[in-house]
């Protein structure tokens, strides 16, 4: 019998990161680590594939450091995931939809749309918080686990939800993966109408 194994998230995946970075006779600083996986994800055959084309361009140097991950990553078809979201966070209506279609293309399907969707605003939301509790911008990165790139994207982002419109979102967002899920209306005219209402000024 075929065992589906979970795909590894958090402490675990960065622990896989940092072990087959030390295979190949490297190390990570913390900041490329959180980009490498916000930019790749978390399939591990993408992860090493990654990790050994930065290797490779790094020649002689141990460290592998955001500008390396930048300079070698950026092109991977997984950034059609960080345009989407910034149009999103720009609220950006006609090139959200338009970045949705890109996304199908690149295998997403609706409900994984709508993860996506979640996580950024869980973490525009989180950074709201803190940003209220008076902690400066480096130190909210910190706490949340983001890479510089991920940080300057949240924070421009931010200030265009604010906590009641926040609160409204997720309720869409709710409603709209329950709709998708007991088949109440079909995924594309329920992910659509949703990017809709959350790009509403």
């Amino acid at each position: 019998q075929c065992v589906e194994m979970s795909p590894l998230k958090g402490r675990d995946l960065h622990q896989w990161i940092q072990e087959y970075v030390k295979q190949k006779n490297r190390q990570i600083t913390r900041s490329a680590l959180y980009l490498l996986e916000d930019k790749v994800g978390n399939e591990l055959e993408l992860l090493s594939g990654a990790i050994d084309k930065i290797s490779i361009y790094l020649g002689n140097e141990k460290m592998i450091n955001e500008a390396a991950v930048e300079e070698m990553v950026r092109k991977t078809k997984v950034d059609s995931r960080f345009a989407f979201l910034d149009a999103l966070g720009a609220k950006n209506v006609s090139l959200a939809l338009s970045m949705v279609g890109q996304l199908s293309k690149d295998g997403k399907d609706a409900v994984s749309v709508i993860g996506l969707i979640n996580s950024r605003l869980k973490q525009i939301d989180n950074f709201n918080k803190l940003r209220s509790q008076g902690l400066p911008v480096a130190r909210i990165g910190a706490e949340l686990s983001l890479s510089k790139f991920s940080l300057d994207r949240i924070q421009k982002q931010a200030v265009n939800f604010k906590k009641t419109e926040l609160e409204r979102d997720f309720r869409l967002l709710m409603d709209s993966d329950l709709a998708m899920k007991t088949g109440q209306s079909s995924p594309v005219l329920t992910l659509e109408t949703l990017i809709v209402r959350l790009c509403a000024k």
